[in-house]
């Protein structure tokens, strides 16, 4: 039987991306990684600051973990759009949905690793499989010419689906 999802996607109404855009993006990624996730929301970082929350000024998008909320503050291109919304869902998986066990796995095996699929993976253990997971979710295979350690990992221990 296939999960039911409950899943707020706000504030894209007067946006070039809609949110029946966010609903094929979401397509990319099984189900089980979205579980539990509350909502989607569109939101300028000028919302946030005005609320006295500090979002860096190169902030395209955010998981806040105390809301289970993916956040968007920053929509330029359908392709940008898509790649930070599924960046900030790895975070998610990374933290909510894949056991201890497979996040110290990752830790253990790439945190010192030298390849990574961007320059951004290169912040943290958090940033390098959110980066990996947004590329591979997005079929962005190429990216992971030089790390196919990753890949086979993202693979067989992330998106299986029982």
């Amino acid at each position: 039987m296939k999960p039911k999802l409950y899943l707020a996607i706000k504030g894209f109404r007067s946006q070039k991306i809609t949110s029946k855009h966010i609903q094929v993006m979401l397509r990319q990624v099984p189900l089980t990684h979205l579980e539990g996730l509350q909502s989607i929301v569109y939101s300028p970082r000028m919302d946030f600051i005005k609320l006295g929350v500090q979002v860096p000024l190169n902030c395209k998008g955010a998981y806040y973990p105390e809301y289970r909320a993916v956040v968007l503050h920053q929509l330029e291109s359908y392709d940008e759009v898509q790649h930070v919304l599924l960046h900030e869902i790895g975070h998610y998986v990374f933290y909510s949905r894949i056991s201890s066990f497979i996040r110290k796995e990752w830790v253990q095996n790439f945190s010192s690793y030298d390849a990574h699929v961007s320059e951004y993976a290169r912040e943290n253990a958090s940033e390098d499989f959110a980066e990996s997971y947004a590329f591979y979710a997005a079929n962005n295979l190429t990216k992971f010419n030089s790390v196919s350690k990753k890949l086979s990992f993202l693979r067989y221990k992330v998106f299986v689906v029982n």
